[in-house]
């Protein structure tokens, strides 16, 4: 009998024991500064195979007038004896200075509400070192933004305008010192008229046949050529191809008595 109770009471211990749910809350850091993050983890052991349901919060919900939820995870751990450690952690920050409690929450396991503690946590303000050991920092040069070249073209440019109109004064100050005309004008050479180009070449000719730089020959040659490229010039008709008597019958066409009276000089010349 006495054997009995011993092992009733044994199974009936391992039982309570499978069948215990413990709920447990804790804080990464309890004093955080203005705008800083801490987290709060709700774990949850329990039989494997329990239904473990958390409080939800969103992004950005209060928990209290203090503290905000900045974001949450869950994860879930296996254990060898058949129960299961399942863990939600939150992400809190506060925006006020000053000691503040992180509020008890509710975790239903098989429908049953199991309350965390409340924790403590301080928000303190931000503060300035004034200890021994600061030190004046002297200040940070300015930082020159990056620039594109488009920024720069527009200057380069005026540089080159102005090198250029500074030449250019200087170029006016030289021609002016020495009464020279500002501006240089190319002479513009006058085309000449057909018998003049002719009374020209002849006078040339002739003036060799004199010096006896070309023989008889040569010089008729010459002449004949300079006829007959003025006659192609003046008379429009290619006189270079023609014989003596095409061109004395092309002549007689023409009418014109200035065109004839420019003939008649040119062959005197020649003569």
């Amino acid at each position: 009998m006495r054997n009995f109770i011993t092992i009733f009471l044994l199974i009936a211990g391992a039982v309570a024991a499978f069948a215990q749910t413990k709920v447990e809350a804790r804080l990464d850091s309890t004093t955080i500064l203005i705008g800083e993050q801490t987290h709060l983890t709700v774990s949850v052991t329990a039989h494997q195979g329990a239904k473990v349901v958390f409080p939800i919060y969103r992004s950005q919900q209060s928990l209290n007038s203090d503290l905000e939820v900045v974001g949450s995870r869950q994860d879930t751990l296996e254990m060898e004896d058949g129960r299961q450690t399942i863990a939600h952690t939150y992400t809190l920050t506060g925006w006020n200075s000053r000691k503040t409690t992180v509020p008890s929450l509710n975790v239903k396991v098989d429908g049953k509400n199991y309350p965390t503690k409340s924790i403590p946590l301080t928000v303190d303000s931000l503060r300035a070192y004034t200890g021994k050991q600061a030190q004046m920092r002297p200040a940070d040069d300015i930082m020159d933004n990056p620039f594109s070249l488009g920024e720069v073209l527009p200057y380069f440019w005026l540089s080159v305008l102005a090198v250029l109109l500074a030449c250019l004064a200087f170029y006016l100050h030289l021609r002016l010192r020495d009464n020279k005309p500002l501006a240089v004008l190319a002479k513009v050479r006058k085309r000449k008229l057909p018998h003049e180009r002719a009374l020209d070449d002849i006078r040339l000719i002739r003036r060799r046949a004199e010096e006896g730089q070309d023989g008889e020959k040569i010089y008729y040659t010459q002449l004949t050529d300079v006829l007959r490229q003025y006659l192609e010039d003046r008379f429009g008709f290619n006189a270079k191809e023609m014989t003596s008597a095409e061109i004395l019958a092309q002549l007689k066409q023409e009418a014109n008595r200035d065109k004839l009276q420019e003939l008649r000089e040119v062959f005197q010349t020649a003569t």
